[in-house]
């Protein structure tokens, strides 16, 4: 099974949270290490799915 790879944004980059992720070998990645701080949340899900970190259900 492969490691979950997550991208938080704004909304959900709280320090404690992105901590706990980490400290269980979760790797993470935030908005602002992607230097995406106040952008659109299609300009956050193109950078998700650029890094491999979602993937689309839709059709």
């Amino acid at each position: 099974m492969s490691q979950a790879r997550l991208y938080l944004d704004e909304d959900a980059m709280r320090r404690s949270l992105v901590f706990g992720l980490r400290s269980r070998h979760v790797n993470v990645l935030t908005a602002s290490e992607a230097r995406m701080i106040n952008r659109e949340d299609q300009d956050h899900l193109a950078t998700a799915s650029a890094s491999g970190r979602v993937r689309s259900f839709l059709k």
